[in-house]
This record gives C-alpha cells, structure tokens and sequence, in this order.
C-alpha cells in the first residue's frame, strides 16, 4: 500500500496529515521527483475495496475488483478468479 501521507511532488512519506499539509503548505517547496510514479493501492481504492456489494455476483465483484486495482485494462482480458465460474 501506498504511504498513507506523501507528497504527491517529492513522495516523501510523513507520519502525519498535519504534517503533510505543513509541507505542502511551506515557504521553500520541495523539488519534483521526476521519473514513475508511486505505485501501489491508495486509501481511497482501498475504501473502495473494503464497501460491501451483497447485490452482486461474485463475478461481477471480481471484475469490480480487478478494474479498481488495474484500471484502464483491458476488461475483455481480466482474469477469472476461478474456472468454475465460467461453467
């Protein structure tokens, strides 16, 4: 998982959200980290992951999974967690 308070320009990773609006925020901004971003899960995709969906089928949860981690691929190409689904 992603750090729970980085910088989205340096990715420094800090204890606090208080403290990361403190460097957001201060007089001497940080430099920009170039090159890939972080990779990894954010807290709000894993919100997303954690919300209950008792109206849908176990297909259609792992192709809302599947598309919350991996978004912009290819639906068509997604995996199936078990081949007794496709049955």
């Amino acid at each position: 998982m992603l750090p729970r308070y980085a910088c989205p320009r340096c990715h420094v990773s800090l204890p606090s959200n208080e403290q990361l609006n403190a460097h957001l925020t201060a007089s001497s901004l940080c430099r920009v980290r170039e090159g890939e971003p972080l990779e990894g899960v954010t807290a709000e995709t894993e919100r997303q992951l954690r919300k209950r969906n008792r109206f849908k089928t176990e297909e259609e949860k792992w192709l809302q999974m599947y598309q919350l981690l991996f978004p912009g691929g290819n639906i068509a190409a997604n995996p199936t967690p078990c081949k007794y689904l496709l049955t």
